[in-house]
């Protein structure tokens, strides 16, 4: 949800920037990397198991999720999660929208 509030609001200046974009590629790919680990352990795997998953992430995330989703959950569990994930996106998409409305009606810049 920060990643959308800030992309709306921030300048294009600063969005279109290459710079921006890998820092946040990476920021992300490291979030999701802590998550793995985090949820890893909670589900007791083995720390060799949670280290290579946790390195493949930083490396291959949109690779390494969906496999790591499956290993832990299940095809069903792996579903369930997938959803639960998109939901949270369409309500970050539509807070970014609403308060891109307000920010207009007020009179404040926004850039998408």
């Amino acid at each position: 949800m920060l990643i959308l509030f800030l992309l709306a609001f921030l300048p294009t200046e600063v969005t279109d920037n290459r710079w921006f974009a890998l820092s946040w590629k990476v920021a992300f790919n490291l979030f999701v990397a802590l998550w793995i680990a985090a949820d890893a352990r909670a589900h007791n795997w083995e720390e060799e198991r949670v280290k290579w998953y946790m390195h493949l992430s930083i490396a291959l995330t949109e690779f390494t999720v969906p496999v790591y989703l499956v290993k832990s959950r299940g095809w069903k569990g792996a579903a369930e999660a997938s959803l639960w994930f998109l939901g949270y996106l369409l309500l970050a998409m539509v807070f970014v929208v609403i308060v891109g409305m307000l920010a207009k009606r007020f009179g404040i810049y926004v850039s998408f």
